[in-house]
């Protein structure tokens, strides 16, 4: 109640949760209709990591989010495709994208580095094919 009374924490909230279901939506809405469908189910989840309060953070997030998406797809088609597809490059992928979010000036987007490496190099066996299709939506140009 005091949300629709005055302007304070509890309306920022309000507003907050509502954008995040705003962008959930429109991501999803957006990705049934131009991304292949291997790739779809992630839209939703891309666009909460880059949601804050104010238009200018958002956008500086998503900048960010964007820069440790290229880090993480880097390190796996880099490994992927030169040193093939094994447990021990794997291991390595890791080690590497950790570090990265370690020393990277990405803000707390740097924490995804690791996960985007790690599902670009088992869910597309680190081929920059799989990734650069992620990327570009070869789909529907």
């Amino acid at each position: 109640m005091r949300a629709v009374r005055r302007p304070g924490p509890e309306r920022n909230d309000v507003l907050l949760q509502l954008k995040a279901v705003a962008a959930t939506v429109v991501a999803w809405f957006l990705a049934t209709r131009l991304l292949p469908a291997q790739v779809r189910a992630f839209a939703p989840f891309t666009a909460l990591p880059a949601l804050h309060r104010t238009v200018y953070r958002s956008l500086w997030e998503a900048l960010r989010y964007l820069g440790a998406l290229a880090v993480g797809a880097g390190l796996a088609g880099a490994l992927g495709t030169t040193a093939g597809v094994h447990a021990w490059t794997l291991a390595l992928v890791m080690s590497l994208a950790l570090f990265a979010a370690k020393t990277s000036s990405l803000g707390g987007q740097r924490y995804q580095i690791p996960v985007v490496a790690v599902f670009a190099f088992t869910s597309g066996l680190g081929r920059w094919s799989y990734i650069t299709h992620c990327a570009t939506f070869r789909e529907f140009a």
